[in-house]
């Protein structure tokens, strides 16, 4: 007995070990990178985006003659302001934290005090925003107590600026947007609020790794995620160091190219301690008026970067709006906010449906008085969640 007890053990060790690890440490260049391999993943948790929220709260953006928010521009929130960036006549907007208007800080167009898609980060302290416009050689830098003009930043490099954040009070963290052909000295920079260039930290040899993307930060790290890229970067003393990539199986060389597999990864939510990825899996393929189209599924994937495991989110839903996943915006700074905006249309059907009992929501009564005697041409309803730091089993 004593001997079928030991080889059955020894079995679950030799199997243990045998099986293939979605976790795969690997060193690159003497740095210790992290690579997900999704096709290995066998473990899965139930867990909706309510788990990952300390706490949400609904704000109702005011409605009136001189202010309409249509769907042409995005958001940036933060505890005391939202900030709404139209791409359509209304320039860029501000709005307290109860959705009520303040001001218009800048205007549409190309004179002195005007832009077109706007980048926009906040201060470290949140009071004043910084805003960088592709024709314009420095940032704006404007206080939001005032709504006055500060002295703006100028850009220490040449090019127009894909992402920029601050990485403390002094110092930007500046990713330019390059074509293949550019030949600048530095893809990835750091200046002072006086426009003195402090260091370049990427040199052209990996323009085709990073050219682009996005800046992610929270109170501890700092992260490039580059476009179209299966890695993810870190800041570390001046040098950018990957930390972990994704093998998402086989990916068409063309990436338009319709192919069953493993098609591409989006983050959804990401801090020092966990991330979420969004992976689509084409199943099939589909013909329809001659046109070739993938059709498959979107897979969730929690990895818990502390406890260093990787599970899919089985029934991922969101409980809180019973939206799209993909409808919730990260602002990639440090404040740890994320949010969702729903029209007046759908806010109003998404109530009808929870007063007749047909739908179920988290903080229910927060959102039926929210959205009572909202009209169909109001603003929008923004629902905006403090994420956790940790993720709690």
């Amino acid at each position: 007995m004593k001997k079928k007890y030991i080889l059955f053990w020894f079995l679950v060790i030799v199997f243990s070990c045998t099986k293939e690890n979605p976790i795969v440490k690997k060193s690159i260049n003497g740095h210790q990178i992290t690579e997900l391999k999704i096709k290995n993943i066998k473990d899965s948790i139930s867990l909706n985006l309510s788990d990952f929220f300390e706490e949400t709260r609904f704000v109702k953006v005011e409605t009136n003659d001189s202010v309409f928010i249509d769907n042409k521009g995005r958001w940036i929130v933060s505890d005391n302001y939202l900030i709404f960036i139209s791409y359509g006549n209304y320039g860029v907007l501000q709005f307290d934290s109860n959705g009520k208007f303040i001001r218009q800080l800048l205007k549409n167009g190309f004179g002195p005090n005007e832009v077109l898609a706007p980048k926009i980060v906040f201060s470290e302290d949140e009071e004043q925003i910084y805003v960088s416009e592709q024709s314009k050689r420095f940032l704006f830098n404007i206080d939001l107590e005032t709504g006055k003009f500060l002295n703006p930043i100028p850009l220490a490099h040449f090019g127009s600026i894909k992402a920029f954040s601050f990485i403390d009070r002094e110092t930007l963290l500046m990713l330019p947007k390059y074509k293949a052909s550019d030949k600048n000295e530095y893809l990835l920079y750091t200046q002072n609020k006086t426009g003195k260039l402090i260091n370049g930290i990427i040199k052209p040899s990996l323009i085709n790794e990073v050219s682009g993307g996005e800046i992610i930060r929270d109170k501890v790290k700092t992260f490039i995620k580059p476009s179209m890229s299966d890695t993810i970067y870190f800041l570390s003393d001046d040098k950018l160091l990957p930390i972990y990539s994704f093998d998402i199986g086989e990916n068409p060389d063309d990436y338009w190219k319709v192919k069953k597999g493993l098609w591409s990864y989006w983050l959804n939510f990401m801090n020092t301690n966990y991330m979420i990825l969004e992976v689509y899996i084409i199943t099939g393929i589909e013909i329809k008026n001659g046109n070739t189209n993938g059709v498959g599924k979107m897979l969730y994937i929690l990895y818990d970067t502390k406890q260093e495991k990787v599970q899919f989110l089985s029934g991922f839903k969101d409980d809180l709006l019973q939206n799209s996943i993909d409808s919730y915006n990260q602002n990639f700074n440090s404040n740890g906010l994320k949010f969702s905006v729903l029209n007046a249309i759908t806010a109003i059907e998404l109530r009808n449906k929870v007063i007749n009992g047909d739908t179920k929501i988290k903080n229910e009564k927060a959102f039926l008085e929210v959205t009572k005697n909202l009209n169909e041409n109001d603003n929008p309803i923004l629902l905006i969640g403090k994420m956790k730091n940790e993720v709690i089993y």
